[in-house]
């Protein structure tokens, strides 16, 4: 007897699956698209771009060390220069990649053990959720944090090729397991987390889910382990340049910030885009508690668990291990904020995993229509989604932004710092020397004098556009002070003396002016501080050092328009 063929409208809906979570992966961060740079965003791809042309990015210079994420933002500075646009739309099309392969990944998961259609059911609404999920907007709209969205992709892919490999037992199927581990430690350090997911997974999922344990995953953990000690070596440069301490932090502090961290998956709202302390209370401590006991008892119980409950049980683990290094930042005081949403987007792709292994049994059930579940992912989309882009409208500008983190850290410098300096871009300079003050009174920048010294710069910048030099000459004094070696106090002192020079006409200012600018162009010289130092220079009737600074202006920055005044035929000797 001939087989009914499949029905096609059943068969449709599974097509489209992919699409609809790529389209609503991109559709709801498309407001950021429109956005701009803020915090350190550009310091970061400036900074990242500068690398191209030494060796800085194959050999570590600093703590942070992150290859394969600097090639992104060297390729995009490539492309886009400095328009925002392109920055903020390849950080959509990244966290838009990840959705889609945690949906194929979990499907080929489920699908060994339910029907293809439950799975990708199960997979749709886990997929639905990671895309709306309000704790990625941190790592999505802010182009800085395109580190989680390239580390989560690589160890994705990592745990989806070793999957495949166990599917197929083909030994040619390590080879791209290896090479995106790789990929994963150049993206960002949380890439050691695949060592224990491999442990993890063959130990908790893998028996129930393949029908047998590989004897080979110790070894092939211990083959990553060797290239992830190389690759610490490779770090050793950076690690020994680091200049920060270890703080004393107490185990009830880390149980508390991990506690945070674990209401934050179960409960993502309200969000919060700057988080200046680590919060006080009990249930925080108990919840940071339990999220490290659970697992023993799962543990314990592990030989009578379903496989499904098993599958839970290891996303749990991965979700508080992916946790974990955020917590060492605590420790290690690095960072401007002890936390951050951003640190869950990994974690949240485990959860997301977890509550897939949760449904399939119930989808699975009798009674359970497939309208049901598509009821569900709408109900996910109208819930989450609002709060996903409510929370976008706090990135878009460096404005808005510090308006908000002075809100949430009234009693911060660092807040009040970056709005007055983002006021001051908008001309609001009055405005912007209130939050400088505001800076200078903050209880918590008091143990860092050289931070302090770029408030006073600030500071006294602010007062040199009110007209008032005499006070920004103090406030640069005072900056000067607390960190001798500045640059920037120097530059803006030079053109406080001549300010006051237009009033006085006294030379000695000008005399003052030039030896500031000396010292400014002698630690890191632009070509208008050169061209003004030279100018000075004439007419102090100091021709020789005046011809010596044309120079260095027009051999160093030949691309500027300060130099190419005086290239060619015909163009002046003098400035």
């Amino acid at each position: 007897m001939k087989e009914k063929a499949p029905s096609k409208t059943r068969e449709l809906p599974n097509r489209f699956f992919p699409l609809v979570i790529l389209g609503l992966s991109i559709l709801i961060y498309l407001p950021s698209i429109k956005h701009g740079f803020v915090w350190d965003d550009w310091s970061i791809i400036f900074e990242q771009t500068r690398k191209l042309s030494g060796v800085s990015i194959y050999k570590p210079t600093s703590i942070y060390y992150r290859p394969v994420t600097t090639l992104t933002f060297i390729l995009d500075q490539m492309l886009w220069k400095a328009s925002p646009l392109g920055y903020h739309l390849t950080n959509i099309l990244l966290n838009a990649l990840n959705t889609w392969i945690l949906f194929l990944l979990i499907k080929s998961i489920l699908v060994i053990k339910i029907k293809e259609k439950t799975a990708s059911l199960c997979a749709m609404m886990a997929a639905v959720l990671f895309a709306t999920y309000p704790i990625h907007v941190e790592s999505v709209s802010w182009i800085a944090g395109r580190t989680d969205l390239v580390a989560t992709l690589f160890i994705l892919l990592t745990f989806f090729s070793y999957h495949l490999y166990r599917v197929t037992r083909e030994p040619k199927g390590l080879v791209p397991t290896l090479i995106f581990f790789l990929m994963a430690l150049g993206s960002k350090e949380t890439g050691v987390m695949v060592l224990p997911l491999i442990l993890l997974w063959e130990i908790f999922v893998a028996p129930s889910l393949y029908g047998n344990r590989e004897k080979k995953a110790v070894f092939i953990t211990l083959f990553m382990g060797a290239g992830l000690l190389l690759y610490m070596a490779s770090r050793l440069p950076g690690i020994e340049s680091y200049t920060g301490g270890t703080m004393t932090i107490s185990p009830p502090i880390l149980l508390k910030a991990l506690g945070f961290y674990i209401r934050y998956l179960l409960l993502p709202f309200p969000i919060l885009s700057y988080i200046p302390n680590i919060p006080r209370g009990t249930w925080y401590l108990t919840s940071g508690t339990l999220a490290l006991l659970i697992p023993f008892a799962g543990t314990v119980l592990m030989p009578r668990l379903a496989w499904w409950v098993r599958g839970m049980l290891f996303s749990y683990l991965m979700s508080v291990l992916a946790i974990l290094p955020s917590l060492a930042l605590i420790v290690l005081g690095i960072g401007a904020t002890p936390l951050a949403l951003r640190y869950l987007y990994l974690p949240s792709a485990f959860f997301c995993l977890g509550i897939a292994f949760a449904l399939a049994p119930i989808a699975e059930t009798k009674g359970v229509p497939t309208l049901a579940m598509g009821a569900g992912t709408a109900l996910l989309i109208f819930a989450l989604a609002p709060l996903t882009l409510d929370a976008q409208t706090v990135w878009r500008d460096e404005l808005t932004f510090w308006q908000e983190a002075v809100k949430l850290a009234p009693n911060r410098a660092i807040p009040h710092n970056q709005y007055g300096l983002a006021l001051a871009s908008k001309g609001k300079i009055k405005q912007a020397q209130v939050e400088f003050e505001k800076a200078l009174r903050a209880p918590d920048i008091q143990a860092y004098p050289w931070e302090k010294s770029k408030i006073y710069t600030n500071l006294g910048r602010a007062y040199l556009q009110l007209e008032k030099p005499r006070l920004a000459l103090k406030a640069l004094d005072s900056a000067l002070k607390l960190d001798p070696g500045a640059k920037s106090p120097y530059c803006v002192k030079a053109r406080a003396y001549l300010t006051i020079y237009k009033t006085q006409k006294d030379k000695r200012l000008v005399y003052e002016a030039y030896h500031c600018l000396k010292n400014c162009i002698s630690r890191n010289p632009t070509p208008g501080d050169i061209l003004l130092t030279a100018r000075l220079a004439l007419y102090l009737k100091n021709k020789k050092d005046a011809q010596k600074l044309i120079k260095i202006l027009v051999e160093r920055f030949p691309e500027s328009k300060e130099a190419r005044q005086f290239m060619g035929p015909g163009s002046p000797k003098h400035p």
